[in-house]
């Protein structure tokens, strides 16, 4: 039952009640981009950590925007 309180919890805005569109994508972008990473074995540790952290930093603005 936790499993799906953390999904819930991950997946939902800050008012615990609505999906957010933004987590939703931010994650699918994070996860796209380490697939990427992985299977075509790229060596561009620079760009991949500045794609990774561009995603947090967007999602962190968002968050700051909306208090």
């Amino acid at each position: 039952m936790k499993a799906l309180q953390l999904l819930n919890d991950l997946f939902t805005a800050r008012n615990g009640v609505d999906y957010s569109l933004t987590k939703l994508l931010g994650i699918s972008a994070g996860i796209a981009m380490i697939y990427q990473f992985v299977a075509t074995e790229s060596g561009d540790y620079s760009g991949f950590g500045t794609g990774i952290g561009l995603i947090m930093a967007a999602l962190a603005a968002k968050y700051m925007a909306e208090k």
